[in-house]
């Protein structure tokens, strides 16, 4: 999937994009006018095609009532990375290979630290998406131009 022109694009960035950055992306798309933004995710790792893992599937729709079932993976390296406005990469080790692979868009790379949950239990994962909600919610008061 391409960017759109007219639309400001935003990626989340985690590493098989099949847990966390599929959360971000539907908790940014929940929260930004769609006419306006073009949100997506993608891993450094990821397989493409892949849908959303259970576990991250089940409790988006039934704490926050999103429902990511449709979700195809892509990797970060299929993808027009210089027409996205910021890259939020999910964790260290992300950034660090985004950072190395990718030095021309230093100036578009924004860290956070959020624990994988891949291969953990549920609680896991709820702590996960609460911790991802909380970011994106505050990320998306910080952008410039919203409405």
């Amino acid at each position: 999937m391409t960017t759109s022109s007219h639309k400001t694009a935003y990626l989340f960035v985690c590493y098989g994009n099949t847990c966390r950055s599929p959360m971000a992306e539907a908790f940014a798309r929940n929260l930004l006018p769609v006419e306006r933004f073009n949100v997506q995710s993608a891993g450094i790792g990821a397989q493409a095609g892949m849908s959303a893992s259970t576990h991250s599937v089940n409790l988006m729709q039934k704490h926050y009532g999103i429902d990511i079932t449709g979700h195809r993976s892509q990797n970060v390296a299929d993808l027009p990375l210089e027409e996205f406005t910021q890259i939020i990469l999910l964790d260290e080790p992300v950034g660090l290979f985004m950072q190395r692979n990718y030095p021309h868009l230093a100036d578009k790379l924004i860290a956070w630290n959020i624990a994988d949950p891949y291969g953990t239990t549920e609680e896991s994962y709820r702590t996960c998406a609460a911790t991802i909600h909380e970011q994106v919610t505050e990320w998306v008061k910080a952008l410039p131009n919203k409405w």
